[in-house]
């Protein structure tokens, strides 16, 4: 996000590619992974040796109504749910970083979340999509070579125009070997909901739908429910999404904050037991909660 608002700032336009694995953790070559750890990483002796009896001779089995199927070998994959799982995926997929930037292009890597991007003035949109393209074949092809699949038909990719640049919005699409990618108006990448304009519209509208629809749920077993456990429930459910990536909020106008500020008001309210009429800034201080503009900069301090 920071990459792409100081390209906005600027005057020229972001295009980011997000891609997607088939079964990205259940594919992992153990011995290129091994190797890759001895070779790229420097990783010798005892350490190595300890990944290797980590991934070697893992085994499964299934149960079904108390029975239990002859277990198999894992010759494949590393543990998802694990610590160790996503750390050992990026080293195995470290390379696609450097291929990116071969292509003069920029990256970013999440677990199995890649994100491929670039920059440029609004007239020469047509030679970047090109570059985006091709390096995206680039980077399928390394990824048949170690024994991933990049997922074509579920590419994602889009424009980020400022606002006072929308006459000189791009149509161009992206080709991904014979697939042509339509931009979207909108992506969800790792959780966060981005809009063409970078105005965050789109993520406060589902936030707050998603919020007001659990809060809707919780009164409806208020009654029968000890404080305790209401206040628990909505401090999980609620105010968990509303603290998740808000720093990304960061200079949003008062209308947008104040949206998301709604859903404490009645969160708060729900809590405590008290009418929609009832001033809630009592009731703030009481439960101890930030308003929204200080959860954002109490985010940011930390």
């Amino acid at each position: 996000m920071s990459d792409i608002l100081l390209a906005l700032d600027a005057g020229d336009i972001a295009v980011p590619a997000l891609l997607n694995l088939s079964a990205a953790f259940d594919t992992v070559d153990h011995t290129i992974l091994i190797q890759r750890l001895q070779t790229s990483f420097g990783l010798n002796d005892a350490v190595l040796l300890w990944f290797r009896l980590y991934l070697d001779h893992r085994r499964q089995h299934v149960c079904h109504r108390g029975e239990q199927s002859a277990p198999s070998i894992v010759q494949f994959g590393v543990p998802q749910g694990s610590v160790l799982g996503p750390l050992l995926f990026m080293w195995y997929t470290a390379d696609v970083v450097n291929i990116v930037e071969q292509q003069r292009l920029s990256a970013h890597q999440y677990a199995d979340d890649i994100q491929v991007y670039s920059r440029c003035r609004p007239n020469d949109s047509t030679s970047l999509c090109r570059d985006l393209g091709g390096c995206i074949e680039h980077v399928a092809r390394w990824m048949g070579t170690n024994r991933l699949q990049l997922n074509t038909a579920k590419t994602e990719f889009i424009w980020f125009v400022p606002q006072h640049r929308r006459h000189q919005f791009p149509l161009d699409q992206l080709a991904v070997g014979c697939v042509q990618v339509t931009p979207a108006t909108s992506i969800r990448d790792l959780g966060v909901y981005l809009d063409s304009n970078m105005l965050m519209r789109s993520h406060v509208n589902r936030l707050v739908c998603t919020c007001f629809d659990i809060l809707r749920q919780i009164r409806g077993i208020r009654r029968p429910v000890p404080w305790s456990t209401l206040s628990m429930h909505i401090s999980s459910f609620v105010m968990s999404k509303l603290d998740y990536c808000n720093v990304a909020l960061a200079g949003l106008p008062s209308c947008d904050l104040g949206r998301l500020q709604s859903v404490i008001n009645a969160a708060a309210r729900l809590t405590v037991g008290v009418q929609h009429h009832d001033h809630i800034t009592p009731l703030l201080a009481d439960l101890y909660w930030l308003c929204i503009p200080q959860h954002i900069q109490y985010k940011l301090c930390v």
